[in-house]
């Protein structure tokens, strides 16, 4: 689990929602049909994870300059929880009681998303 944390900081606090297709080359290949679901669950790990952190709301941003996105098939998302080039939220991510309040944010988030999915269906 520690491992897991740290993975989580090292990836750097706003979301960025992938899905988002390159039009120029893509939009023949795979239709857009998971831009929305990948919007849905962005904003659940956004939401769940500020409520947890504290932390500043960036906002959300769409991609598509991501392989990774472009070519997904199911809801994909970003996560950037913190600057290491801001000394004080830097600080932050170096504590494990933060690590573990970001942790338990995005796991909340997802359990969020996955139950308005099968609220929805």
């Amino acid at each position: 689990m520690e491992s897991v944390k740290r993975l989580i900081c090292m990836l750097l606090a706003f979301l960025c929602i992938g899905g988002c297709r390159n039009r120029q080359t893509l939009t023949e290949q795979q239709p857009q049909d998971i831009v929305q679901p990948s919007q849905a669950a962005g904003e659940c790990v956004l939401n769940a994870a500020l409520a947890a952190t504290g932390a500043k709301n960036n906002g959300i941003v769409q991609r598509s300059d991501l392989t990774g996105f472009n070519f997904a098939e199911v809801p994909t998302i970003l996560i950037e929880m913190g600057f290491l080039s801001n000394p004080d939220e830097d600080a932050r991510m170096e504590t494990e009681e933060y690590r573990d309040k970001l942790a338990q944010g995005i796991c909340n988030g997802i359990i969020d998303y996955f139950a308005s999915v099968s609220d929805n269906q």
